[in-house]
C-alpha cells in the first residue's frame, strides 16, 4: 500500500474554492490520485510549486498505469490546475491548456470512470467545478462561477448547474462505482 505525500499546507489568501468537506484543491487531488497510485504500488507525491519560477505540474505520462488513467480525466486536469492556482494565484500561464494536458493520454476517461478505478473512491462527492469541461483552459474565475451554481459557457460545453442538488451551497455530484 502506498503512502501519499503532500507538501502544500494551505492555499494563498484569500482562497475561495474549497470542496464540501473544506479541503483545498491540492488536498482533494491527493485524495483522488492516491488510490490510483496505490493500485500501481507506488506512492503519490504532490510537491509544492516554486512560486517565483514558471514551474507547473507536468501532463500525464503516456501509458496505461492506473495513476495515468486517473490523471487523464477532467477531474485530474481541473484538480492539478486548481492546485497550481491555489499556490501561485490566478496566473493561467502557470497551468497547461486542456489540449496540452491530454495530448499524452492514450484514452481520455470520463470522471465517472476514474472513480470506478480505486474502490476507496466509491461514493466520493465531487463538486461540479471539479468535473466541468474548461476549454481551452482551466479558469479559476469560471470554476468559482460553476461552484456557485452560475452557468458557465466554454468553447465545447455548457455547465447547467441544478440549484436543487446543492450541498453546502455548492453544486455537487456523487460518483458511483461501476
Amino acid at each position: 500500500m502506498s503512502t501519499s505525500t503532500i507538501e502544500i499546507s494551505r492555499c494563498i489568501s484569500p482562497w475561495h474554492l474549497f470542496d464540501n468537506d473544506g479541503s483545498n484543491p491540492c488536498q482533494k487531488l491527493v485524495a483522488v490520485m492516491d488510490p490510483c497510485a496505490t493500485q500501481d504500488n507506488i506512492s503519490f507525491v504532490l510537491p509544492s510549486l516554486n512560486v517565483t519560477s514558471q514551474e507547473s505540474y507536468p501532463a500525464p505520462v503516456p501509458g496505461t498505469t492506473n495513476l495515468g488513467k486517473c490523471q487523464c480525466t477532467e477531474a485530474g486536469y481541473n484538480l492539478y490546475s486548481a492546485c497550481t492556482a491555489c499556490q501561485v494565484g490566478d496566473h493561467d500561464t502557470r497551468w497547461l491548456s486542456r489540449a496540452d494536458w491530454f495530448q499524452g493520454c492514450t484514452s481520455i476517461r470520463s470522471s465517472s470512470q476514474v472513480q470506478s478505478l480505486p474502490p476507496s473512491a466509491t461514493g466520493v462527492v465531487f463538486q461540479e467545478w471539479i468535473t466541468h469541461i474548461y476549454d481551452p483552459k482551466f479558469s479559476l474565475g469560471a470554476a468559482l462561477a460553476v461552484a456557485s451554481g452560475t452557468p458557465v459557457h466554454s468553447a465545447t460545453s455548457t455547465s447547467q448547474s441544478n440549484p436543487s442538488s446543492t450541498s453546502s451551497s455548492h453544486t455537487a455530484k456523487k460518483i458511483a462505482s461501476r
